[in-house]
């Protein structure tokens, strides 16, 4: 196959990810939050049900908090890019936030699961001996708060040893001859 008068078309595109998709990114954002401060709001309101109470409302509460900031990762998604030639202080701020607001919500939303499976398997391993237990909700809230810390602290370590940085390559292209 000759090359002889053959045209070569490279295009490029300078954004990693189309408006389309930051605004479908955006719009499920605004449906998880959305869903998230109702079911807060729809909480607070049944708070006195005795099925709500059972359920251990505070858990629950805590299972929304970390949804809400877990969901909050998506936004930094759509911003951490830079245009060639532009500034990446900004898009690398943006990189570094996402494993912290992915994180701590993700360790908020099953650390909260975790201590009300704890809490209820206290309770039933001492209704077993007839002896009766309570828990407080301080309880479960300082194994929560330990656990967010410990991730803190581990999140905060890869920051500061080798923090995520934005770095955009020029990739440049040559066509050679076949011969």
């Amino acid at each position: 196959i000759s090359l002889e008068g053959a045209k070569y078309c490279v295009t490029t595109k300078d954004n990693l990810t189309s408006v389309g998709l930051q605004v479908l990114g955006i719009i499920f954002v605004v449906i998880s939050w959305s869903s998230t401060i109702g079911y807060m709001v729809w909480l607070y309101l049944k708070r006195k049900d005795p099925v709500v109470k059972m359920s251990q409302p505070e858990s629950l509460f805590l299972l929304c908090v970390g949804a809400f900031i877990s969901t909050s990762a998506i936004i930094p998604l759509t911003l951490a890019e830079a245009a060639p030639g532009e500034s990446t202080r900004g898009a690398s701020a943006a990189c570094r936030s996402i494993p912290f607001l992915y994180s701590l919500g993700w360790v908020l939303m099953y650390t909260s699961l975790t201590a009300k499976s704890w809490r209820l398997f206290k309770v039933a391993s001492n209704a077993e001996l007839v002896r009766r237990v309570k828990i407080s909700v301080n309880e479960i809230y300082v194994t929560v708060a330990v656990v967010v810390l410990f991730d803190l602290i581990i999140l905060i370590a890869w920051v500061v040893v080798a923090p995520l940085q934005y770095i955009r390559t020029n990739v440049s292209t040559t066509l050679n001859e076949a011969t």
